[in-house]
């Protein structure tokens, strides 16, 4: 697939346009799977603004154009994840109609455990159960796990300006150099391990920045014959940001 674009260019009169779009969730139907966990719908509020202006620096030769958008969108999403239930967080698992203590066996099989969870375990099951009040809780078909669902939030900042000169050199020769680049910020892209605070450090974002500049030269040799030199470059700078905690916070 080849995709070709021009921007636009200045004239030899004054121009310009402002435009503001805006959406929200308001007539949106809520998801099967929300309702199911009893959430409510996920938040959509979207505003698109732009501007853009294009004039002569020096009549019927030199011309700007440049314009400027950008678009805010504090979103979420559903984030889930399984945990152990208060049973099998004491060693107290359910297979079938048995009910048996894994920690109790493996003590009594000679394997030199305790009969009772350790203190780093304990503190990782402590901090998974703080994080419960912040979402909402739901059955699984296993009954030694539940599931936690939250709505996790993830906001969207991009940003397009664009700048662009023309220089017409003479009737049959011209010149243009434009600027453009797009930025694109989602910090919440991947929901943490569970929600709450002591999880807000492993979220991660996504950051891309891309530069493109274009400089271009024509000439009308004859109404049969024009040349067309254009030379471009593009910089791309994408980061991927995840803050490497631990799974677990204490």
């Amino acid at each position: 697939t080849q995709v070709t674009f021009v921007s636009k260019r200045g004239t030899n009169h004054f121009h310009g346009l402002f435009y503001w779009d805006f959406r929200n969730d308001g007539l949106n139907a809520n998801s099967w799977i929300n309702n199911n966990f009893g959430l409510r719908k996920s938040k959509l509020i979207e505003n698109s603004v732009g501007i853009s202006a294009g004039g002569p620096i020096l009549k019927n030769k030199l011309f700007f154009f440049g314009t400027y958008a950008m678009r805010k969108i504090p979103g979420s999403y559903l984030a889930t994840n399984n945990f152990f239930t208060k049973a099998a967080q004491a060693g107290n698992f359910t297979y079938g109609s048995n009910n048996v203590n894994l920690l109790t066996i493996a003590h009594n099989s000679g394997l030199n455990i305790p009969d009772t969870v350790n203190s780093v375990v304990s503190n990782e099951f402590s901090a998974i159960n703080s994080a419960i009040s912040s979402g909402h809780v739901g059955s699984t078909s296993d009954p030694n796990l539940k599931t936690l669902a939250w709505n996790h939030s993830s906001s969207e900042t991009d940003y397009y300006p664009v700048a662009r000169i023309d220089y017409d050199m003479s009737q049959k020769a011209r010149m243009y150099l434009s600027w453009m680049m797009s930025q694109y910020n989602q910090p919440g892209t991947t929901a943490p391990t569970f929600p709450g605070s002591g999880f807000a450090n492993q979220q991660a974002g996504n950051q891309t920045k891309n530069f493109t500049g274009t400089f271009g030269f024509s000439y009308i040799f004859s109404p049969s014959l024009i040349n067309q030199l254009k030379v471009g470059y593009l910089y791309d700078a994408t980061k991927y940001a995840y803050n490497a905690a631990p799974l677990y916070t204490s």
